[in-house]
Order: C-alpha cells, then structure tokens, then sequence
C-alpha cells in the first residue's frame, strides 16, 4: 500500500507537467505551425532509385545504333535503374571508366571514339548538382554506351575487316550488357574492362613495345642512310657513318661513351631486344669503314626485320632503315587490332602459323612444345588467313595436284616432255581410278593427276589436315635447303614444315599406337596411311608483322602480301594520343 502511494506521488508531478506543457504547446501552435516528422521517418533508409526512361537512346548511339541493344542489356540487370549514378549524384567508378578510356591508347585504340569530354563532365558535376529525370537517363546511358563501345573494341576491334577479310575475324561478341553491370558493381571498372582485351602473351608484349616506340619517337628521330651503299667488309665508304648513325639511334649499335645514357627507353613491361653491339670508347662513331663491329649491329637490325643477315647494307636493308618511327607506330597499331579479331583465347593446346615471320607455333598446357620454321605462299599465290582444326594426319600421302597447278605447270611440262608424268612420279586417274594418259583428255573434269607417294613427293612423308575452302593443309617437303632462306615465301598456298617427323609426334602424343618408331616407318613406308585425331587441335593461320621473339627481340617482318598497307588505311589517325597523329600534324 505504502508502495503504490509512493508511485502515485512520483507520477502525479509528471502528469501535471504533462498537461501544463500540452497547454504551452497548444499556444506556441497558435503564433506558428511547425509540421512534425516521425521520428521513424528521420531515419528510414533513402528513396530506392526510380527507373530510367529507357525508351530512347542517348545522341551518341548515333554513332552505332547496333550496341544500344547491348548497353540495354546492362540496365536490364539493374531494373532499369542508374549504373553510374546513385540519387542523381556521380559514383567514383565514372572515374573507373574515364581512367579506362585514357589508357586505350596504349592499346592503339582511338581514345577521340570513347567522347572523353563527356566522362570528365559527368564525373566532375557538383554534389548540389540536380539533374531532372531526362537529362539523368541521357549522362547514365551515354557513359554506359561508351563503356560498351570501349569493351567491344578491345575485344574484337575498332575495325570490321572488309569482305576479302572476313575470315580474319574468329571471335564470339562477349555479353557486354553483363560485363558493364558487373563492372559498375565494383571498385575496378578499368580492369574488367580490360579483361576484354585478347590474353594472347604476344599482345601484352606488343602493347608495351608500342609505348617503347611512342616514347622513341617523343624524343628523337632516326637518321636517314643513303639508298645504296657498295661498301665490303673491310673496306670504308662514305655512306658509312649515316649507317652507324641509325643504328645508334635504334638501339643496335651504342658507343660505350654513351651507353649509360642509351636514349633507348623500354617499357617496364617489354623485354627488349638484345644487347646493341658496344663500340669502344675511342672507336670514332664518325668511322667510314664497314667494320666487324658494325657489321654485326647491321646483322641484328636484319634478324629484326626478317631480312639476310649477312652484315652487308644492301638495298633492302637499307630500304627497312628508312621507314620512320611514324610507320612502324603504326605498323604495330594494326598488328594489335588484328589480334583482336582472333578468339580472346586460343585455347590450352593450339597451333599458330604466323605467315609474315614464316614461323609456326605449337602449344601446349598454354607453354609452347614446339617451333619451326615455315614455308607459306608467295604474293601471287598467298597463303590464306584463316582458322580451323587439325582433323586428321596422312603419313607416306599422295599429292593430288590442284587445277590451277595441272594447268599452270602439268600441262606444259607435258607439252616439252612426254615423260614428264614419269620423271615426277604421277599417274593420271579417271573417276577416281589409274588410267593411261594417252586414253583420256587432261581437260576432262572427270580427270586428275597424282603424285605417288615417295621421296620426291612435293608433299614430302606428312600432311595435317584441317578441311577449309582454300585446301590449304601443312605438309612435309623435299626441299629442306629452302628454309635456310630468311623469306620463305615461295609455296602455292599450302603451308611447308621445317620439322614434319617433330609435329607428327607431337600431334599424335596422346595416341599410344603412335611412337617414334612406327611414325617414322609409316612416312617411309609408301603406302598412304590415314589417322584421325580423336581430339582435333585448333590452328591459326594469322598475318601478324610484328612479333616479339622468345628472346625479347622484336620483329619488324616484311609486308608479304600488302595486307599491312591497305589496311592501316581504315586505322584512325586523329588520335591525339598517337605519335602517329603528332607527326603528321608538326608536318
């Protein structure tokens, strides 16, 4: 009892209180009426975002209306929602993407494609900036466009190769709408941008060898040298220092005085070519005579430019000094686009002819298990660039000569030499059975002429098959003193083997009918014996005019079949990011 008076005494003061301050109130209400807030809603989470209006692009998708279905793509993850923008004010992963944008260069895009201006005034707009709904979904769209755009050019280029080209280009288009959604969920829009770019090693190393060149030619020029020099080793000519002079510029020949001071600035990233030959300190760099210190400077510059090292400043070599820095920038800007139009990956186990460096490939486990050298196509008969999969392998085959070569060559060897067919070890088959020639017409369609297997076969002991349209095929060769040639190119299409026994074991490895022994006896046995691989092995037939060796040495090869020339013509040169784009506006 005492209890309960106890807490009616403690209460009764604050109910008083209570009904006191009610009253106060009720006045203060009268002079001025304050609306009050729940105390739940000062501290309920924010507005979700509304949706975009989506129904119109944004003016820059102008441009290429085909990637609007894409960057809907994005928004379609997102409920329609803004990816770049949180309650209309810029997140930080815009300056992802301007970041992105900015580095392109060094992959030898064209940064004036991805419009930079707007990414910087989007990212740069003021916390107390109010966008209203429709100029929202316009700045969210177009940095989403140019997310798109950057994304697809790094993965299958800024170019479509025009129709002679269409087989260049084997790539599948990424799900660009995921990787931009993805990209703006995260701290690293750059990096999952770039993770479109091809994963091939050599193009990693030819973009840091672009930024090598690009800093080159920010800070010096090379030299020109005379057109013709008859000068032999020993001897002195006055063309003679122009020649050092370029070399020293390039990095292949260094006085000692200088080498600290090489001007020969490689990126972080690029291995670099090999050591320059070091004349010594009292070696006058001014010297007329073609000595052996210079001559072998003249031998690397012709090893990096797939030309005859014989030390010797011939025609050609002289002719691959003049070629300005301007040109080989571009040279390489082209050789990264053309690896954007192979499959970002090639696969664990593939093989890789490079048609220009007359060179092939074989890799396994992503390391490489074998290389050779190759003979491709000459310029009137070139080799393809195309891709497709070993299928097949023919041991001791037949040559069945194609219609252009039973035309070109068959037909009048014959007309000279009635034992012609005799002497070159071929028979002439009707219907697909051995005749007289003396029974049938050549021209007949129903006729062919084949070449039994053999050592003069000019298919050599080997072929791999990998069925296309141009019956283009690798194969042995009888003519194995051809590959000490330094340009190979003098085949009818088909591509020759340096190491046909090599490549038939490695691509029969997995097949344990298949040793050493058996191969071996197979391709000399006479009799065609056919073997189909259970797993085919993809190859690429590419046209890449730069590479970077095993060495580091990067390779400046010759422009076989004019492909480099025609098609730098549709490259961008308004990128101010390009030396290329410097160049040609100083001159």
């Amino acid at each position: 009892m005492q209890s309960r008076k106890l807490l009616l005494g403690l209460l009764l003061p604050l109910s008083l209180t209570s009904v006191v301050s009610c009253q106060w109130g009720q006045e203060r209400t009268k002079q001025s009426v304050v609306p009050s807030t729940p105390i739940g809603v000062l501290f309920a989470p924010p507005a979700p975002e509304k949706a975009l209006d989506l129904t119109a692009p944004p003016a820059i998708a102008a441009i290429e209306p085909e990637l609007w279905t894409a960057t809907l793509g994005a928004y379609a993850r997102n409920a329609d929602r803004p990816l770049w923008f949180a309650h209309g004010k810029p997140r930080p992963q815009i300056n992802g993407l301007r970041d992105a944008v900015r580095n392109s260069a060094q992959d030898g895009l064209d940064i004036t494609r991805y419009d930079l201006a707007s990414i910087d005034r989007l990212a740069l707009l003021d916390a107390d900036s109010e966008l209203a709904p429709a100029e929202l979904a316009e700045a969210d769209t177009t940095l989403s466009f140019i997310a798109v755009r950057l994304a697809r050019d790094l993965q299958q280029g800024m170019l479509i190769p025009e129709q002679r080209d269409r087989q260049w280009a084997d790539t599948t288009a990424l799900d660009y709408g995921a990787l931009i959604y993805q990209a703006t969920r995260s701290d690293g829009v750059e990096s999952s941008l770039r993770s479109a770019a091809p994963q091939h090693p050599q193009y990693e190393l030819l973009r840091a060898a672009l930024a090598d060149y690009r800093a080159q030619a920010k800070h010096s020029a090379w030299p020109l040298v005379p057109e013709k020099a008859k000068v032999k080793p020993g001897k002195s000519g006055a063309e003679i220092p122009a020649i050092r002079a370029r070399l020293i510029a390039s990095g292949q020949l260094q006085p000692a005085a200088v080498l600290a001071a090489s001007n020969h600035e490689l990126a972080d990233d690029f291995m670099g070519p090999p050591a320059p030959t070091v004349l010594s300190a009292n070696h006058a760099i001014t010297s007329e005579q073609l000595d052996e210190p210079l001559m072998e400077a003249i031998k690397q510059f012709q090893r990096e430019h797939g030309l005859n090292d014989d030390g010797i400043p011939g025609t050609e070599t002289l002719a691959a000094m003049n070629i300005p820095l301007s040109e080989r920038v571009r040279q390489l800007e082209i050789n990264l686009e053309r690896w954007r139009w192979l499959p970002e990956q090639l696969g664990d186990t593939h093989v890789l002819v490079n048609v220009p460096t007359f060179q092939l490939t074989a890799v396994e486990d992503r390391s490489t298990a074998l290389e050779m050298r190759v003979i491709t196509g000459t310029r009137t008969t070139p080799t393809p660039i195309f891709s497709g999969a070993i299928q097949t392998v023919v041991l001791s085959p037949y040559w069945n000569v194609p219609p252009s070569i039973l035309k070109g060559e068959v037909r009048p060897g014959l007309a000279k030499d009635p034992g012609y067919l005799r002497r070159k070890n071929m028979e002439v088959l009707r219907n697909g059975k051995p005749v007289d020639i003396a029974s049938v017409n050549l021209s007949d369609p129903a006729v062919r002429v084949r070449q039994r297997p053999g050592a003069s076969n000019s298919l050599g002991h080997v072929k791999f098959l990998f069925p296309n349209e141009h019956n283009v095929y690798l194969h042995d060769t009888p003519t194995d003193t051809l590959f000490a040639r330094a340009e190979r190119s003098l085949s009818h299409g088909c591509v020759r083997l340096e190491k046909p026994f090599e490549m038939a074991r490695w691509v029969l490895r997995n097949n344990p009918e298949w040793d050493d022994a058996s191969i071996q006896a197979a391709m000399d046995s006479g009799k065609e014996k056919h073997v189909k691989l259970p797993e085919h092995i993809p190859v690429y037939i590419v046209y890449q005019t730069t590479w970077v060796n095993d060495d580091g040495t990067l390779v400046f090869a010759k422009d076989l079949y004019g492909h480099d020339q025609r098609q730098v013509q549709a490259l961008p040169t308004n990128a101010p990011e390009t030396m290329y784009a410097q160049e040609v506006a100083a001159n």
